[in-house]
């Protein structure tokens, strides 16, 4: 009986010491397996047999049996890759995968190697999808953990909505645009009289360096019979002079050399005879004049005695005559100037615009004195709008060379990820300290009021106000400090784009929400698409606090240097295609776009457990979780013990090949040692059955 026990022990410990064998194989195999844990066995003996002894019982052993086969989870050494998707976790987590065929079952793998497959799905290399959470712009986890899956490999345009602009305007510039002192030393006389229906003519000048000589009462007459305009008085200092038009307005060609110089243009459609007379002053504007109202053809000629309260555009700025009250009142334009007041006589008035008790205009009228009722209309230009006056989006270029002194171009973006420019104009202020500017776009690309509209030749002045968004005055202390700004929108509904029309601008309130920013910067609302506008705050280094501006650390300045842009930026961009990824330690999938976008799109999930030795290994570099592990404990990498991602990186197996080979010499040793204990015991059995013979 002993002798077979010698033989099972012999055999119990081959079959242990084989299983042995089969383990240190397993793991010498995966010595290169990407995320391999290295296993090892323990053994323990059999339930012993006991046996009479002379001093009692004792125990003979039955052999060997293996104990445990158990997971060495250490961490395994780190090898830098090229690519961006390999990861490598520090610490005690596992990442978690789906089987792409069935939604509830996970496995678990500490082998990172992952890529993004033609459908977007971040997946190993044996197809299963790697979980997370989606983020949102702000890198905030969104919902609960999902299979990470890029739906889109472009990142969507975003519009402009911060234009910053900072410069520094020459202190010594010019004034190169029409200039106000010239504009305003007459605005044009108002002839009251003709039997026209009360229409009032636009006058413009197209062409200056045409108006050679000044010629008071320059007349046109329009006759509705044969429905044609002709010069009655004035021509003989332009000889050559012709005219054309119709009831809408007409055009003036002073030299007759093919180009119009002067463009009238009615409120409405003359439907009677009637007779307009006007100034042409060398090389200054023609002013408004009105046809109409029953007094005596008598002139009012309107000067302007400060120029400093035009603050604000009004066209068409009305004022009447009540001869029985012995009155003058404003009746139109006023909106414009709420603080305007009126007063004078028979013979003249006088217009104090701010209400500060200061005549600001005033209006003579030649000859006897008005005896009738009688109404009479003017422009009212600003001294720093000039340069907003000058600009005309149907001409190429909408903007000559010498008519600014300094000009900056930005790159801003529609809705849509198209680019467009930005340009702003800068031009002397007619006032010491003061500079004023203008904000335009290409004429072409301005859709307001659903796009430009193609107008008669007569009446292309409505049109010059295309691609103009805003006008404005900057003033600066005398050390150059930018301390102000006013500004001014340019509106249009699609048809009347007319600079001249005071109904097209608004003035900015910074107290009104609805002009200005948040960060305390006026609004510029170009509209790339029909119907579509895209608010912009416009920067310039002034920002309004509630109260006052407050200038920044970075701002315009107005220096006795030349004029240049000391700092620009934009926000918006255009469509962009996703160039790269990146991964940072905490689990972060940054998507790298060629529009310079950098985004957060993902984060992976880690899970841990209790007792990871309970892992079931499924094959594939994973493990799948038992009753003896529990659940899978999931959280954010670096949180809760599981450890951070390292990018670019594989962990290697875990397996010591010294260790390994070692092991193996023993175990075939022992191996070896059993074998013996059969062969030494068949021996004894036989001299058994030879006591026999």
């Amino acid at each position: 009986m002993s002798l077979s026990s010698a033989l099972f022990s012999g055999i119990s410990g081959m079959n242990t010491l084989g299983n042995s064998m089969t383990v240190i194989g397993d793991n010498i195999a995966n010595v290169s397996t990407v995320g391999f844990k290295a296993s090892r066995v323990t053994f323990q003996d059999v339930l012993a047999q006991t046996v009479s002894t002379q001093s009692g019982t004792g125990q003979l052993g039955r052999g060997a049996a293996m104990g445990d086969i158990t997971g060495i989870f250490s961490q395994g050494s780190l090898e830098s890759t090229d690519s961006a998707t390999d990861l490598a976790i520090g610490g005690e987590g596992f990442f978690v995968v789906r089987d792409p065929e069935n939604i509830n079952l996970e496995y678990y793998t500490r082998a990172g190697e992952f890529r993004f497959d033609q459908d977007g799905n971040f997946v190993n290399p044996s197809g299963y999808l790697v979980r997370g959470w989606s983020l949102d712009q702000s890198g905030n986890e969104v919902g609960s953990i999902g299979d990470i899956i890029l739906n889109s490999f472009t990142s969507p345009p975003e519009a402009t909505d911060k234009v910053t602009l900072i410069t520094n305007l020459d202190s010594d510039g010019t004034d190169n645009s029409l200039d106000a002192d010239v504009k305003f030393a007459n605005l044009g006389d108002v002839a009251l009289g003709g039997d026209a229906v009360n229409h009032p003519i636009y006058l413009t000048l197209n062409n200056a360096t045409s108006v050679i000589k000044d010629v008071s009462q320059f007349q046109v007459a329009w006759d509705s019979g044969t429905t044609t305009w002709s010069i009655t008085h004035g021509a003989t200092e332009y000889p050559a002079a012709v005219i054309a038009g119709d009831a809408s307005g007409f055009t003036i060609d002073l030299d007759n050399d093919g180009t119009t110089d002067i463009t009238g243009r009615t409120g409405g459609s003359l439907t009677a005879d009637g007779t307009g007379t006007f100034d042409v002053e060398s090389p200054g504007a023609l002013g408004v004049v009105t046809q109409g109202g029953d007094a005596a053809n008598n002139n009012i000629s309107v000067t302007v005695s400060d120029s400093e309260a035009l603050k604000s555009l009004a066209s068409g700025f009305e004022v009447s005559w009540d001869n029985a009250a012995g009155t003058w009142s404003i009746t139109n334009g006023i909106a414009n100037y709420p603080s305007a007041s009126i007063s004078g006589g028979a013979n003249s008035f006088e217009v104090d615009l701010d209400g500060n008790g200061t005549t600001d205009i005033a209006g003579t009228v030649a000859g006897g004195g008005l005896t009738a009722n009688a109404t009479g209309s003017f422009d009212i230009l600003p001294p720093n709008g000039m340069l907003s006056q000058v600009w005309d989006g149907t001409a190429t270029p909408p903007l000559g060379d010498g008519d600014y002194e300094y000009q900056a171009i930005l790159k801003v973006y529609d809705s849509l990820g198209n680019t467009h420019d930005l340009t702003v104009y800068y031009d002397k202020g007619d006032v010491e300290g003061q500079y004023e500017f203008i904000v335009t776009v290409a004429p072409g690309e301005d859709k307001r009021g659903g796009g430009t509209t193609g107008l008669n030749a007569v009446d292309t002045a409505v049109d010059n106000g295309a691609g103009l968004l805003a006008r404005g005055v900057l003033s600066f202390t005398s050390d150059g400090q930018i301390s102000d700004v006013d500004m001014w929108n340019f509106n249009s509904d699609g048809t009347d784009w007319d600079v001249s029309n005071a109904d097209n601008w608004t003035a900015l309130n910074p107290d009104d929400s609805s002009h200005i920013s948040s960060d305390g910067y006026f609004l510029i609302n170009p509209s790339f698409a029909t119907d579509l506008t895209t608010p912009m705050e416009f920067n310039v280094g002034l920002a309004y606090d509630g109260t006052a501006w407050a200038r920044e650390s970075l701002s315009t300045t107005q220096y006795a240097s030349a004029g240049n842009t000391t700092f620009q930026a934009t926000t918006g961009y255009g469509v962009g295609d996703l160039d790269g990824i990146s991964v940072s330690s905490d689990g972060i999938i940054t998507g790298n776009y060629s529009n310079g976008q950098i985004k957060p799109l993902f984060r992976i999930a880690l899970a841990k457990f209790n007792n990871v030795q309970g892992l079931q290994k499924m094959g594939q570099n994973m493990f799948a979780s038992t009753r003896n592990s529990g659940d899978a404990i999931t959280n954010k990498p670096g949180t809760n013990g599981l450890g951070t991602i390292t990018s670019n990186a594989l962990e290697q197996s875990n397996v010591d090949l010294a260790n390994e080979f070692v092991k193996m010499i023993t175990t075939q040793r022992g191996y070896q040692a059993n074998s013996k204990v059969i062969t030494v015991t068949d021996q004894l059995l036989q001299e058994v059955i030879n006591l026999k013979r």
